[in-house]
Formats: structure tokens, sequence, C-alpha cells
């Protein structure tokens, strides 16, 4: 199976107040994780882009296949996918470590892996060799996330199911659901900070 060459390149804008920082050449999303959890709110803006991205990818009949931190550039508030190719890594889903049949759900898992990152300051699924990476994602459980909103949380888990059947399914409906998210995180900061 040819999982590895459904690749595509596409930019997704974020607004401002997620870009960090506004440099003259993209850094990696993974730079951006390197200090730990992210804000739930700045964690959204990028699971949004990345989110659009990936479904102008599923919207040509593509799966992109190989979602993780350092394939997410950002740069000037624009998140941006780029070709790359790996064997398995900690964002693959259960029927891709078996090299079974994929389609975009396997992505949805993906995402859910890097959101659970950028949440928590840590891997949903993390192991010292391939094999036991293996396994992890076959059947390990993320430690349940803390100090995040339950729906959020509950989202996250969805997208992280082992059987496709069971995750959302479809990348427009993780979007919409994304941006809800995104609104209530806002509007709660909002009043929180009226609050004050």
């Amino acid at each position: 199976m040819g999982m590895l060459k459904f690749f595509w390149s596409r930019e997704a804008e974020l607004e401002p107040a997620a870009a960090s920082p506004n440099c003259a050449s993209p850094i990696s999303l993974a730079d951006r994780m390197a200090a730990g959890a992210l804000p739930v709110r700045e964690a959204l803006r990028y699971a949004i882009a990345t989110a659009e991205a990936l479904r102008i990818v599923h919207e040509r009949g593509r799966v992109y296949g190989n979602l993780q931190p350092s394939n997410v550039l950002i740069q000037n508030g624009r998140a941006q996918l780029v070709t790359a190719r790996a064997i398995i890594t900690p964002y693959f889903s259960p029927e891709q470590v078996v090299g079974g049949e994929i389609d975009w759900r396997s992505d949805i898992f993906a995402l859910g892996a890097l959101l659970y990152e950028m949440l928590a300051g840590r891997k949903a699924f993390a192991a010292s060799t391939k094999p036991a990476l293996r396994f992890e994602i076959i059947g390990g459980s993320p430690v349940p996330l803390q100090n995040v909103p339950p729906a959020v949380s509950q989202l996250v888990m969805r997208c992280l199911e082992k059987k496709p059947e069971k995750r959302i399914q479809r990348m427009e409906i993780l979007l919409a659901t994304l941006k809800l998210q995104e609104i209530i995180a806002s509007a709660s900061s909002r009043r929180a900070t009226a609050s004050l």
C-alpha cells in the first residue's frame, strides 16, 4: 500500500493572536511546542488551521498520512503542511502501524494526537523503540487531559478512537467543532478578564 505517496502542501491562515512570533523565516509547530503545553485557545487555533489544510487535502481525494509537529510550519500568522516521509511516528493511526487500509480518518487520528500534545505538553503515545510505539498506538490509552475544558478533552479522545468508525468521520465536522470550541474558549476568556 502506497499511503505515504499522498502528500499535499497547503497554507491555512491563523488569527494574529495565534501567530508566535511574527518572524521572517518559518518555524515548525514542533519549535513552538518545545516549551511545553500551549494555552487552550492557541492550541485550538493551530488545530483549526491544520484541519483546514487537511480538509483541502481530502477534497482532492488524498490522505496526508504523516501529520506531526515538524511538518506544520508557522510564518506570519499562517500554517503550512509540508511534504515529508516517515516509517512510524507517534501520530500514526492504528490502521497505519499495522499496514492496513487508510483513509481521511487516519488524518483525524493524527490531528487528535497533535492537539493532545499541544494541550498536555506530552505525546499521547510515546515509547523508546518502534515496536513499543506500535504497541502503544494499537493498544495503549493516553493519560486523560488535565485543566482542559471537558468538551475539548472529549473531542480529542473521540479523534483518538482506535477504530476508524468510532472517530469523527469527516474533517469538515472536526473543523466546525474545533471552531465552536475556540469561540467558547474565547468567550470564557473574555468573561474571566471582565470579572477581574
